[in-house]
């Protein structure tokens, strides 16, 4: 496991004379003529590309993203293995076509560096009123589809912050703005950063949170509350339509009935494990409606809306 850890952040990179020629072929010129300094040696490196500190004219501090040569075409080579080995179970229905689709879409998309950078802009703006969040700025006149510049953002990965050994408090305090994290995005936004490993949420020590990496990001279509409404409740053993209705949105419209429900059991002991039936806690998701009907009571007097943390009560020991 930690091996394979390792591969989150640093994965053996390229040369630093095949990054410089990497960097020039996408922005035009060699590093030393864009930045006032940059270092050839990657500080982070992973599967698609490596990042490097930098310091822009005006003595920004800054991490440029530079994508590995031909990395594109090698996963579209992938994945036609990978389709073609998989064959007999796509055929017979064991590994839905849709499925592949699904994670190559995902990973081909954080290739794409320009769209990485609009999902930076984007979660930047959502998220600036919650002041214990950083999500890096984007400065596109030194970004590219291959080449990414971003401010820098500060903090360390979640091994090396446990490593410090952080009171049980901070370690409360960040698992609960996680999960507050999580709720905004899917209950408010419908977007949500699809590439949570560890290597891409930064920790400090008074409890904000960097996050970084948003080359993968999923938008959905479905209401995310009533979803948790159905976990709050177990609302499927309303009645038949119910179950019907819970199954649709977790499975999809097109995943047969008879077959989708042989799922609920198991769904019913991941929740009784989670969360026990009777525990009397009032669900993240009441918790984040109670809020939003408060942020609208503000916004309609003209008072504008800012997050904060969840209520005191709620203690949550992740780590």
């Amino acid at each position: 496991m930690r091996e394979l850890a390792a591969l989150q952040m640093h994965a053996p990179g390229m040369h630093a004379t095949l990054a410089r020629a990497q960097f020039k072929a996408s922005m035009g010129k060699f590093p030393e003529d864009v930045f006032r300094e940059f270092d050839p040696e990657p500080f982070a490196s992973a599967s698609l590309g490596q990042v490097h500190r930098a310091l822009t004219r005006k003595g920004e501090k800054v991490a440029v993203k530079i994508q590995y040569p031909a990395i594109r075409s090698a996963i579209e080579n992938d994945f036609k293995v990978v389709r073609s080995a998989t064959f007999a179970p796509q055929l017979t229905g064991h590994l839905p076509t849709a499925a592949i689709d699904e994670v190559q879409r995902g990973i081909m998309e954080e290739t794409d560096y320009v769209n990485e950078a609009k999902n930076l802009k984007y979660f930047r703006e959502q998220f600036e009123d919650i002041e214990w969040v950083t999500v890096p700025r984007v400065y596109e006149e030194l970004s590219s589809d291959r080449t990414l510049t971003m401010s820098f953002v500060e903090g360390r990965t979640l091994g090396s912050f446990l490593e410090a050994k952080p009171s049980q408090q901070v370690r409360d305090l960040l698992g609960a703005r996680l999960v507050e994290l999580f709720e905004i995005q899917t209950c408010n936004l419908q977007a949500l950063h699809a590439d949570p490993h560890p290597g891409n949420y930064l920790f400090q020590p008074d409890g904000s949170i960097g996050m970084i990496d948003f080359g993968c990001v999923k938008r959905f279509d479905f209401c995310w509350r009533e979803l948790r409404q159905f976990y709050d409740e177990w609302g499927w053993r309303d009645n038949e339509a119910s179950a019907r209705r819970f199954l649709r949105l977790i499975c999809g419209p097109k995943a047969p009935y008879e077959k989708a429900r042989k799922i609920l059991p198991d769904v019913e002991e991941w929740l009784q494990l989670l969360r026990p039936r009777g525990s009397g806690d009032i669900s993240l998701a009441e918790r984040w409606n109670r809020r939003k009907e408060r942020d609208w009571r503000r916004q309609k007097s003209g008072v504008r809306a800012r997050y904060s943390k969840i209520n005191g009560s709620f203690r949550t020991t992740l780590f």
